[in-house]
């Protein structure tokens, strides 16, 4: 299987600043500057689902950044999936 991309609409992205009503859902801050894929790029690689709202939430620049950092990334990882079950009540 090939690689499915993120190719976001005006309207995808719309959606996700929505659902997370314009906030860092990390720190809850107002200045959202990215949306963050919140699975490992292989578990996604060819996932015909990658580009749904229900695996992507907005995030800071500064909490973007942190999320990479080695550290950080299982848990900032595991917040941003516990953050989407219970918005989706699965």
């Amino acid at each position: 299987m090939s690689r499915v991309k993120a190719k976001f609409t005006n309207e995808i992205k719309q959606a996700i600043l929505e659902r997370d009503e314009y906030k860092c859902i990390l720190c809850w801050s107002l200045q959202v500057a990215d949306i963050h894929h919140v699975y490992f790029w292989l578990q996604n690689e060819s996932d015909e689902t990658r580009n749904n709202i229900d695996k992507w939430v907005s995030l800071c620049r500064n909490c973007h950044d942190w999320c990479h950092s080695c550290k950080s990334w299982y848990w900032s990882r595991q917040e941003t999936i516990n953050y989407l079950n219970e918005y989706y009540d699965r």
